[in-house]
């Protein structure tokens, strides 16, 4: 007496045949660093030509070593242009990102040219979303979130 009948003795016996089958057939494992580069192009013919040599180089040490700097100090009271920080936001004139930060419950008007929202984004409440299929919608802290889009990825931060 087998629970399930003969249906699981079949699907065991079908397995224990299968498994074998196509483990036989697999490739076998490689160890690291036993693999060998295959030239695309047919062998030479001939002679083959000598290897270059590189010529020599001499080195002079210092007596002072210096640390050398990779590029120089602006000067004081030049203003320095703005460090993005987006976390994979698209660049847009807004500032919105997805770092961190403040959450956005009335987003600038032409969010859209600069992000994909989703259908009906203006009639939503909430703040701004990101769902898994890359939309933004303005569902973010109601229960139903990006329903439709895949579920929530991440928030859009100011």
């Amino acid at each position: 007496l087998v629970p399930g009948g003969r249906r699981t003795v079949a699907v065991g016996a079908a397995l224990a045949l299968v498994v074998p089958a196509m483990l036989f057939e697999s490739n076998p494992p490689t160890r690291a660093g036993s693999e060998r580069a295959v030239a695309a192009t047919p062998a030479a013919t001939g002679t083959p030509a000598p290897p270059q040599v590189a010529p020599a180089v001499q080195v002079r040490p210092t007596t002072s070593p210096e640390p050398s700097r990779a590029r120089p100090a602006p000067p004081r009271g030049t203003p320095q242009p703005p460090v993005e920080r987006r976390c994979g936001a698209p660049a847009n004139p807004f500032g919105y990102d997805f770092c961190g930060g403040q959450r956005i419950r009335r987003p600038a008007a032409g969010v859209c040219d600069w992000f994909e929202c989703v259908p009906g984004f203006w009639s939503d409440r909430g703040w701004l979303v990101q769902c898994r299929d890359g939309s933004i919608s303005r569902t973010g802290g109601q229960r139903d979130v990006c329903a439709g889009h895949q579920g929530l990825r991440r928030t859009v931060w100011r």
